[in-house]
Order: structure tokens, then sequence, then C-alpha cells
């Protein structure tokens, strides 16, 4: 089979990762005696049929104190290129080298998609 030869299964995956965006989240909270806080970093990736792709993370950090509260937010985009083939799902900046990328499909209890990339779990968001 060719290299980037697409699989009757590459085909089925590719249209659920396109089909919906996909977030991760990851959640760190500190707790002590004096203060509650954390942070909420969140990335959303858009994975488009043609092979175009696009994110963005963002961070949120909120806490409270003896001094009061506070919040602050900030995020960053990035686009590319993305690929699915012989079941190996690769990605591109220039759209002309791909790496791989550690990529497996899992469902949940529900029996809905979760996407692991490089060891994140995606689930599909708006």
């Amino acid at each position: 089979m060719a290299a980037n030869a697409v699989t009757a299964r590459d085909r089925q995956l590719i249209r659920v990762l396109s089909a919906n965006a996909w977030c991760a989240l990851s959640d760190s909270g500190s707790q002590s005696y004096a203060e509650r806080g954390g942070a909420t970093r969140t990335e959303r990736v858009v994975l488009a049929a043609g092979g175009r792709a696009s994110g963005n993370a963002g961070s949120k950090f909120a806490g409270s104190g003896k001094a009061g509260s506070a919040a602050t937010s900030r995020g960053n985009g990035s686009e590319g290129f993305w690929r699915l083939a012989n079941g190996v799902l690769s990605f591109s900046t220039d759209g002309q080298v791909f790496e791989p990328a550690s990529f497996r499909m899992t469902y949940n209890s529900d029996g809905y998609p979760i996407a692991v990339v490089n060891g994140k779990e995606y689930m599909m968001c708006r």
C-alpha cells in the first residue's frame, strides 16, 4: 500500500474529524487555607475536510484570597494543514512537510468520539 494511501477506515475517520470542532480542556487548581484559585486552558481545533487546520488556545486564571478576587484571560491562534493516510494523522505548517502525530479514536460511555492526539484528549465541541 502506498505511503499516502487513504483506506476506507481513514475515510470514515476523516468524516468524523472534519464534521466538528474538537476541544481539549485542562485544569490546574490550587487550594490552600488563604487562597483558592486555578487556571483553565482550553484548546479548540478545526480540521476542515479540504486539509486545512486551524486552532486556538487560551487560558483563564481566576483566584481569590484575603485581598479580593481577580481573573485574567488570554489566547492565540494558528493555522496549518492536516491529513490522515494509512491510519497516520499528520500535521504541517506549510502544507509540504508533514509530521506524524500519535493518534487513536476512542469513545466515551455515551458513544461520543474522543480523539487522542499526542496523549491529549479532544472532545467534539462547537
